[in-house]
């Protein structure tokens, strides 16, 4: 049985893979997308407990995806914890993604065991 669902939502095909990998290692169910626009459309049907996004991403960024979220009527969608999973490092990237409603913030590269202490956390 799943520990949870897991919305990542990331444009590198090989960074994509690899954390849904581990994720589903840690027995958690993953869907992935691989913009913003795609991951919204999906956040209804794939029931995820926990996003993962990152900030840049064609189509559609990780704070656009934060807004939209954050904007849903459905309050188990508006309330769900967003980890951001960004190379932006700075601190004014950081205190935007807070800003616009994320739960966690966490600088690329990074260790897997980092990420999936934060998803345990939230899950």
């Amino acid at each position: 049985m799943a520990r949870g669902n897991i919305l990542l939502v990331e444009d590198t095909v090989d960074l994509g893979e690899l954390i849904m990998q581990f994720l589903e290692l840690e027995g958690y169910k993953v869907t992935w997308a691989q913009n913003g626009e795609a991951a919204i459309k999906l956040v209804a049907t794939c029931n995820p407990q926990l996003i993962i996004t990152d900030m840049i991403m064609p189509i559609m960024g990780g704070i656009e995806v934060i807004h939209k979220i954050r904007q849903s009527s459905d309050a188990q969608i508006n309330k769900m914890p967003i980890i951001v999973l960004s190379a932006r490092a700075t601190p004014e990237d950081e205190a935007f993604a807070y800003q616009a409603g994320a739960t966690n913030y966490i600088i690329k590269p990074c260790s897997i065991t980092s990420l999936i202490n934060a998803v345990q956390s939230l899950v």
